[in-house]
C-alpha cells in the first residue's frame, strides 16, 4: 500500500486520526501524519477518522489561543509577574507565532480534504443526513480556524482544497474575503448540523447548530452587518435542545465536572484521564490533555500526585485585577492573590497565598508563591481548581453565552436600540452581583461599558482581544492601561518568518 505525507508551504500537515475501540469519539488521536493513498474515504469510518482528525488538532491550538491574545493586552503576565516583551510576541520567528499560524492551518487541512471527498462520495457510503453532519462539522471548522487566523494575522493564505503544488506560491486574500468565505462555511454549516444535544452517547461533544450560530453572529460583526448579526443571534435563542442560558453563579461554568452545559457555546474535548497516563507524554503514546490547568497555578503548591506542583507561567497583571468592581463575584470566585485562600473543588484543604509550602513530594522548605511583584499580582482559577495535573482532561470552553450576550449588546446597540442592548450587559453584569449600569445612547459611553464587562467576564479566555482589535481600540487601551505605545501593526501578528522564506508571495501583513 503506497503511503504519502503531504506538506504545504503554508506549514499544513494533513493528519489522518486511527481510531481505535473506544467509548467516545474523542478517544483518538493523530498518529504518523500520512494519508493511505488506498482505502481513504471508502467507508463511513473513513470519513469520521478524517472529522475527527480536525476536532483532534483543535487540541493543539488551546495553548496559544488562551495565551497570545492575553499577553498583546499585557493582561497576562509571565512567572516571574512581569508583561512578556512585546518584541517576542510580535516576532515573525517566534515559536508562539508560528504555532498560532500552523495549528490552525492543519484543522483547515483536514477540513478540506473531508469536503472534498464528501463532494466526490460514492453512493451508499453515507446517507443523507450522516453526510449533512459530517458536512456540516468540517464547515464549522474551517470556518473556524479561519475566524481565528484572520483575527490574528489579517490578510492570509484562504486554502480551499487538498494540498497542491499550486499552493507553494500562493498570495494572500484580503480580509474582508477571508471574513466572506467565513460566513458562508458557517452559514452552510448551521443549515447541516444538528442542535449540540442531538448529539448523544460517544457523538456528544461535537459541534452543534448553536456554536455555528454564535460564531456566524461575530463574523457579520467584523463585517459591521448589524441586521444579519442580530437575525443569527435571534436564530440561536430561539435554540431548545440546549436552551442557552447563564448559570447562577460563574464558578459554575469553570468546573472540573461539569463538561457541555447549557452556557457553554463551543468547548474542546479532551478525554478524562488516569494517573499514569500522562508518564506515556514524550513516549509512542501521544497526551490527549492539556497542561493549562498547571501553567496558571502558583509555582510550587504540588499535590500528591503531581511533585513539581504548579508553573504560574500565566498570571493576572496588577492592572487587570483592577479591572473588577468592588463586590464583583468574578473576582471572588475565580482569581486568587495574595494573601487570599482558596479552596478548589478538587482539593481537601484550603491553601492560604502567603507561604504555600510543604506537601507530600514537596521538601520541607517553605515556599513564597508570591515573591516580589508578584503579590501584586493574580493567579486565575477558571482552570485550576486546586491540584496540578499533567495532563489536564477538563474541557476548555472557547466561547460561552455570556460572551455571545455581549455580542448581541453591541449588535443591538449599532441597530439604534439602546436599551435591548444594557438589557443584555446587564443581565451578565446581574450574575456577577454587580448593579446594572445606567442606560445611554452615547455611543462612546456605551463602549466604555461594554468593554468593561468584556474585560472583566472573559479575562484568561479566547476571545477578549479580539475586541479590541476588531475596534480598533487597542492601541488607546494598552497606552491607558499601561502606559505603553503600541504600534499600530501589532493589531496583528506577524506572518511567521519560515513561511514567508519558503513562499515568497506571502503578504508582511505590515512587518
Amino acid at each position: 500500500m503506497k503511503k504519502y505525507k503531504i506538506f504545504g508551504s503554508l506549514g499544513i500537515i494533513i493528519l489522518v486520526t486511527i481510531i481505535s475501540c473506544k467509548k467516545n469519539f474523542f478517544d483518538a488521536v493523530p498518529q504518523d501524519g500520512s494519508v493511505s493513498e488506498a482505502g481513504s474515504y471508502k467507508t463511513k469510518a473513513d470519513f469520521d477518522k478524517g472529522i475527527v482528525g480536525a476536532y483532534v488538532d483543535l487540541q493543539s491550538t488551546v495553548d496559544r489561543a488562551l495565551t497570545m491574545p492575553g499577553f498583546a493586552s499585557l493582561d497576562i503576565a509571565n512567572g516571574e509577574g512581569n508583561a512578556v516583551a512585546y518584541d517576542r510576541i510580535f516576532d515573525a520567528n517566534s515559536s508562539l507565532t508560528s504555532d498560532f499560524y500552523r495549528n490552525y492551518y492543519r484543522i483547515v487541512a483536514n477540513a478540506n480534504v473531508v469536503i472534498d471527498r464528501l463532494d466526490k462520495i460514492e453512493a451508499g457510503i453515507l446517507t443523507d443526513d450522516e453526510k449533512k453532519k459530517a458536512y456540516g462539522q468540517v464547515q464549522f471548522l474551517r470556518g473556524y480556524a479561519y475566524s481565528y487566523l484572520t483575527q490574528a494575522f489579517g490578510d492570509i493564505p484562504m486554502v480551499l482544497k487538498p494540498y497542491s503544488e499550486s499552493q507553494n506560491t500562493i498570495s494572500c486574500t484580503p480580509t474582508a474575503q477571508v471574513w466572506d468565505q467565513i460566513i458562508l462555511d458557517l452559514s452552510q454549516a448551521v443549515e447541516n448540523l444538528p442542535e449540540t444535544k442531538d448529539w448523544t452517547g460517544a457523538d456528544v461533544g461535537r459541534v452543534g447548530k448553536g456554536a455555528a450560530l454564535a460564531y456566524l453572529a461575530q463574523a457579520y460583526m467584523y463585517k459591521k452587518d448589524w441586521d444579519k448579526a442580530a437575525t443569527t443571534v435571534e436564530k440561536m435563542l430561539g435554540l431548545r435542545n440546549p436552551q442557552y442560558k447563564l448559570f447562577p453563579s460563574v464558578r459554575t461554568v469553570f468546573s472540573a465536572q461539569n463538561r457541555n452545559l447549557d452556557e457553554s457555546v463551543f468547548e474542546i474535548q479532551y478525554s478524562p484521564q488516569s494517573a499514569d497516563k500522562w508518564l506515556s507524554w514524550g513516549g509512542n503514546s501521544p497526551m490527549n490533555g492539556h497542561t493549562v490547568p498547571t501553567q496558571t497555578a502558583p509555582p510550587n503548591i504540588g499535590d500528591t500526585w503531581c511533585n513539581f506542583g504548579g508553573w504560574g507561567n500565566y498570571i493576572l497583571s496588577p492592572q487587570a485585577l483592577t479591572a473588577y468592581e468592588t463586590g464583583d463575584d468574578r473576582r471572588k470566585q475565580l482569581i486568587i492573590k495574595y494573601p487570599e485562600a482558596y479552596k478548589g473543588e478538587l482539593m481537601a484543604d484550603s491553601f492560604r497565598a502567603i507561604n504555600w509550602g510543604k506537601f507530600p513530594l514537596e521538601s520541607s522548605n517553605p515556599s513564597d508563591t508570591f515573591p516580589g511583584n508578584r503579590r501584586n499580582n493574580g493567579y486565575s482559577t477558571k482552570y485550576w481548581f486546586g491540584v496540578s495535573r499533567l495532563p489536564a482532561g477538563e474541557n476548555i470552553i472557547m466561547m460561552r453565552f455570556s460572551d455571545v450576550k455581549l455580542n448581541y449588546a453591541e449588535i443591538l446597540f449599532n441597530k439604534g436600540n439602546s436599551a435591548a442592548a444594557y438589557a443584555q450587559l446587564n443581565d451578565v453584569r446581574t450574575r456577577a452581583k454587580l448593579a446594572p449600569r445606567t442606560l445611554s445612547a452615547d455611543p462612546q459611553v456605551f463602549l466604555r461599558d461594554l468593554m468593561a464587562e468584556r474585560r472583566a467576564e472573559l479575562m484568561l479566555e479566547p476571545n477578549l482581544w479580539w475586541h479590541y482589535t476588531r475596534l480598533d481600540i487597542a492601541v488607546k487601551f494598552i497606552k491607558d492601561n499601561y502606559n505603553v505605545t503600541m504600534q499600530p501593526k501589532y493589531k496583528y501578528y506577524p506572518i511567521p518568518q519560515r513561511e514567508r522564506d519558503i513562499n515568497p508571495n506571502l503578504c508582511s501583513n505590515g512587518y
